[in-house]
């Protein structure tokens, strides 16, 4: 059996940039946690202690909200120790882990769904 090689375009049902959201609370915007190319090592493991919490507008929620099986890629920054292109599979584990919060991701992070 052979590799096969694919575009990743051909492969994506959709896609979605990220949003930092608000330092603090602003009228219409409320907390939810945003991960970060950096938390990618601790969230998929369940550890969302250092995964800041950022205040999103509704409409930008709804966009955002990350999905079991959604793959986000960081697709900018990045270091010598912490490579641009790094990825992390959101589990459905992983979204139940803190029930109360919903999930979305930050600017930099590109989502890809299968």
């Amino acid at each position: 059996m052979g590799t096969k090689s694919m575009i990743l375009a051909n492969l994506l049902l959709d896609t979605r940039d990220g949003d930092w959201g608000q330092e603090i609370a602003t009228p219409n915007y409320k907390p939810y946690r945003v991960i970060r190319g950096t938390d990618f090592s601790a969230v998929r493991y369940g550890d969302f202690s250092g995964v800041p919490i950022r205040y999103i507008s509704e409409s930008s929620r709804e966009r955002r909200t990350l999905q079991p099986n959604d793959i986000i890629i960081e697709t900018a920054g990045g270091s010598h120790e912490r490579p641009t292109g790094r990825t992390l599979l959101v589990t459905e584990r992983l979204l139940t882990n803190e029930s109360d919060k919903w999930f979305v991701e930050i600017v930099l992070p590109l989502t890809l769904i299968w």
